[in-house]
């Protein structure tokens, strides 16, 4: 694989069948000299892509003696023998820029290969550049920075969190507005664990049967959870199956949650996470979640696109007792208030439900559901949609200032409103009810 002219050895590419195999280039189509140190004697090289393995010294470098006369190694098969010393013949995880695939680590492969007759490294990974203000980072320029001089403006913490929020093969970029976003985005993730911890600790309060019943609440019994809860924390901690949750008198805005985003149990997921929240809560049956009153109790998010509160298939859910809806405008955001995805048997009575981009109900597939007594209110696309769901029944509420058709039914049986039956496919404008208006 190697030939020497001159006190120079070089390594004969074409003796290698593998070569090019990690960068994907054809051997033929090549070009000579990529970062390879000209020396004398390369003249008489018998291939322009042959490679540098041992170069003659020059006077005021350093040199050993070797078979061929004083000289070093050349660039590329350091690296394998530092490998080969310190991790040996063959490696995991090989990294590095870019810009090394060719020809650097194309020659590490080359040779190693060569040499020990065994697979280099299994896997290959290469960064992208960092860049400057969006100009590639180099001395030349002037916009370089060391590590040291970047720990005396931002906490190293800071710049971990930096570099990971890209993907190592993506280039990425500094800037002073950037780093300062890591930062404020690293500290909203350490007050949440900080406010997870204490929500562990303390978690929401369980109910006595004295206590219950002063609220006109169930006791807890075998099977059955009462429990108190007076912040969005321990609101999200408290959603599981068979479990009633008392919302203090408050606002609690998921956008502010602790937990926003992550899965703090096994019933919670997020939609739109990264746009503002949602709350989505899978197959919770038997969830009762009732307010101080409406006028008492929110439950609001700030989303772009999320329902606030979406139920996949939940059976045996009761709200009662308190506001939901969205802190923007619809044109700023195009999520609803209730979505019902499957289920049956749902109460939904003595609610407020506003502001949003769609509807305050929105129901797919789901039987047997009531909403009584409620205000729907400032729905930009009107107050209810139906999508092949039956028996259900809507009656004594307020619905004012959304937009028409007020009801929307398409494909759905048994559907009563102030006792009189709606036809399965039906766009219905109720009185009053229109035409939107944004919530005061």
């Amino acid at each position: 694989h190697a030939y020497e002219v001159d006190g120079t050895v070089y390594f004969r590419t074409r003796s290698f069948d593998g070569y090019g195999k990690l960068s994907k280039k054809n051997i033929d189509d090549l070009e000579a000299g990529h970062r390879d140190i000209k020396v004398s004697g390369e003249e008489g090289k018998e291939d322009p892509l042959d490679f540098v393995l041992w170069k003659p010294k020059k006077e005021g470098e350093p040199s050993w003696p070797s078979p061929w006369g004083d000289g070093r190694p050349g660039w590329h098969i350091e690296c394998s023998e530092m490998s080969k010393k310190y991790l040996g013949e063959e490696i995991d995880i090989h990294a590095g820029g870019e810009d090394l695939i060719f020809p650097h680590h194309e020659n590490e492969i080359a040779q190693s290969e060569s040499a020990n007759g065994k697979p280099f490294a299994h896997y290959w990974m290469h960064n992208g550049f960092l860049n400057i203000d969006n100009v590639k980072m180099s001395k030349s320029l002037g916009n370089f920075f060391t590590i040291r001089e970047v720990s005396e403006k931002y906490d190293l913490q800071v710049l971990r969190f930096f570099m990971l929020s890209a993907h190592y093969r993506s280039p990425l970029n500094f800037s002073a507005p950037l780093m300062e976003a890591a930062a404020n985005g690293l500290e909203r993730i350490l007050t949440a664990v900080d406010r997870l911890a204490t929500m562990k600790m303390t978690g929401p309060a369980e109910l006595t049967a004295e206590e219950a019943s002063a609220l006109n609440l169930p006791a807890s019994a075998e099977g059955v959870r009462t429990v108190k809860v007076s912040n969005v924390d321990e609101f999200l901690a408290a959603i599981a199956p068979d479990t009633v949750v008392y919302m203090e008198k408050g606002t609690y805005n998921l956008s502010s949650a602790a937990g926003y985003g992550t899965i703090l149990n096994q019933y919670i997921s997020w939609e739109n996470p990264y746009d503002g929240p949602g709350l989505i809560l899978n197959g919770v049956n038997g969830l009762q979640i009732i307010g101080a009153g409406k006028d008492e109790t929110f439950l609001v998010t700030e989303p772009r696109y999320a329902d606030v509160l979406t139920f996949d298939n939940c059976s045996g859910i009761v709200l009662n007792g308190l506001t939901a809806g969205h802190t923007q405008e619809p044109g700023e955001c195009l999520g609803g208030v209730l979505m019902f995805r499957g289920g049956s048997g749902i109460s939904v009575a003595q609610c407020g439900l506003f502001g949003c981009g769609v509807r305050g109900v929105t129901a797919w597939e789901t039987r047997q559901m009531t909403v009584e007594d409620c205000e729907i209110y400032s729905c930009s696309l009107g107050a209810v949609q139906l999508e092949s769901c039956s028996d259900c029944t809507f009656t004594g509420n307020s619905i004012h200032d959304c937009a028409y058709p007020t009801f929307q039914l398409f494909s759905s049986r048994n559907v009563l409103l102030d006792g009189k039956p709606l036809t399965p496919n039906a766009e219905i404008d109720l009185p009053g009810a229109g035409p939107y208006k944004k919530a005061g």
